[in-house]
């Protein structure tokens, strides 16, 4: 059985698959997902109605060298260990691409990730951009993100400005 990866607004999402992510979310990055910005789309993967992964988009007015930029910000990528290995990813950032081009007026889409998975982005045409990146906690502080930053062109023809990036908000 293939999974059912479908796009929806982040107000639409029933909130058991909410309370559910939310606790994937804890799982897998070890603090609490309301210490992130809201999200504005969600990309779901379910099997049979159970859902097996999930990834959100913000839309975001950030600066990358002091420039504005209209970012769609990729976060909460995770799909269950039982289905890992399997394109459930590939999949979800797929559709995330289509959506990020379709619904959003974002230039870039933009996602923060450790080094172990820097090879699976750049394979689906994600390119590292050398920050540093910059965004405000939870608690109202300027904090450095500390991994590494990837971006995607979702328009022809634009470069991404050198410098330093403030996302000008919580991170996603």
């Amino acid at each position: 059985m293939q999974p059912v990866i479908t796009l929806w607004r982040a107000g639409d999402v029933p909130r058991l698959w909410l309370d559910q992510i939310a606790a994937w979310f804890l799982h897998e990055f070890h603090w609490p997902m309301a210490h992130t910005a809201p999200a504005d789309w969600r990309v779901l993967a379910t099997i049979g109605g159970d859902l097996i992964g999930h990834l959100s988009i913000t839309e975001r007015a950030a600066t990358a060298g002091g420039a504005p930029v209209a970012l769609a910000g990729i976060g909460a990528v995770i799909v269950q260990p039982g289905w890992r290995g399997r394109g459930v990813g590939r999949a979800l950032l797929a559709r995330a691409e289509a959506a990020m081009r379709e619904e959003t007026a974002a230039d870039f889409g933009l996602l923060i990730c450790e080094a172990h998975r820097l090879t699976f982005y750049t394979a689906l045409g994600w390119q590292p951009v050398p920050g540093p990146l910059f965004f405000t906690s939870w608690r109202g502080e300027r904090q450095q993100a500390g991994q590494h930053v990837l971006v995607l062109p979702l328009r022809e023809g634009l470069t991404w400005p050198p410098g330093e990036i403030d996302l000008c908000g919580l991170p996603w």
